[in-house]
């Protein structure tokens, strides 16, 4: 018996050490549990639970992954040499010459499509985000432009770290659709990358693992299509949703539309990374465009962390707050420390975003695996490229 025990104990501590190699947070609940295994041998089947989900994740990024060496330096791939040729460019020309050259992209874009370049300069003011604007040629504001040279100059270092810490090639396209786009306005490469939005959006099956007993939180919920997505496409064997969204409107809506699911609790509510208030700036109405500021707003709403709200383990966290999107993310950390949900959030409101989203959740947790994707929706499939962030 003796034997055993001493057998058993050394097992542990050679899969703790096993999983701390692979950076696994000491808050992570398997380390939690793995720590009471000699005594208690009952919290087995708890931890082969958790391991076996945890394991699905690294076989997934495993299949996926398309690395020809350890680094996108050597320049194996075409989409590799595709990457430093974008860096080399954004490091060594001038601000003025690369503000310039995305202006000249936009000229041609006015010549050669006019109906792009009215729904550019025109049709999508006020979906630039952060006072970002575009006025076009011989127009007065164009900060977009300058805004998105000033975040690809001073931070080339973080897009290196997130273009070598995406798992598949599509990801690594994406990310120099994305930046071709911002530095030329070109959105070719943006559009045949993109995927639909109606089309898997969220639910990726070919990334993200499905259990059963999800406990699935949906944050910026709208009128709950995403919520029916995740039932009709991916897993109606969920233990509870969480929907959460801003306008008490809205939520009356989304409550008739998801009328016939059960085990839904509805939150009119926003998230962040503190207890408190904030002012709804939109309408009380189903408009997916509402968020949350601090001042001028038109209406008090509560806004929440979810470590406090949310009492049961999230295993899917999807984010979609229109600019509170990092706050949310932090006021769940907790939840993505002890439990690694996988999370989809959408990373186009803030242009660091795009960098700053993957770097809070490696910080948290870096056996974090991520993917970025390109969204378009159906009616307007050339609007300017929109982005998210899977990590598993």
């Amino acid at each position: 018996m003796e034997e055993r025990k001493e057998f058993a104990a050394s097992s542990c501590d050679r899969l703790l050490k096993a999983l701390q190699s692979f950076g696994l947070s000491p808050d992570n609940q398997m380390i939690a549990i793995l720590d009471r295994l000699s005594a208690d041998p009952t919290a087995w089947k708890e931890f082969k639970d958790m391991y076996n989900k945890w394991l699905d994740v690294q076989i997934i990024s495993l299949a996926n992954r398309t690395r020809a060496s350890l680094t996108y330096k050597t320049g194996r791939l075409g989409c590799d040499r595709r990457f430093s040729a974008l860096v080399s460019m954004i490091r060594t020309e001038n601000k003025a010459t690369l503000v310039r050259q995305a202006m000249d992209g936009l000229r041609k874009i006015q010549e050669e499509n006019p109906s792009l370049y009215e729904l550019l300069t025109v049709g999508y003011r006020g979906w630039y985000f952060e006072r970002n604007w575009l006025d076009g040629i011989g127009g007065k504001n164009n900060s977009l432009v300058e805004n998105r040279i000033d975040t690809l100059k001073n931070n080339y270092e973080k897009i290196e770290w997130l273009y070598d810490h995406l798992e598949d090639n599509l990801s690594r396209a994406s990310l120099n659709a994305l930046i071709t786009s911002w530095l030329t306005f070109s959105m070719q490469d943006a559009l045949n990358l993109s995927v639909y939005s109606t089309i898997n959006g969220v639910m990726n099956p070919d990334i993200f693992p499905v259990y059963d007993n999800e406990v699935f939180v949906d944050c910026g919920a709208y009128v709950g299509d995403t919520i029916a997505e995740f039932v009709n496409e991916f897993n109606n064997h969920y233990k509870s949703i969480h929907a959460y969204d801003i306008s008490e409107s809205t939520v009356t809506l989304m409550k008739e539309n998801l009328k016939n699911l059960p085990h839904i609790v509805f939150h009119v509510k926003g998230v962040a990374d503190k207890m408190g208030e904030l002012l709804l700036a939109g309408v009380d109405a189903p408009f997916h465009g509402n968020r949350l500021v601090e001042q001028s707003g038109s209406s008090r709403v509560p806004i929440v962390k979810l470590d406090d709200d949310i009492k049961d383990p999230i295993t899917f966290l999807k984010i979609d707050v229109e600019g509170l999107d990092k706050e949310a993310l932090d006021g769940a950390r907790n939840h993505i420390i002890k439990y690694h949900p996988k999370i989809h959030i959408d990373t186009y409101h803030k242009l660091v975003d795009l960098f700053e989203v993957p770097l809070l959740i490696h910080r948290m947790d870096p056996t974090y695996r991520f993917y970025l994707r390109l969204t378009n929706s159906l009616d307007k499939p050339l609007m300017f490229a929109t982005t998210c962030i899977y990590a598993i």
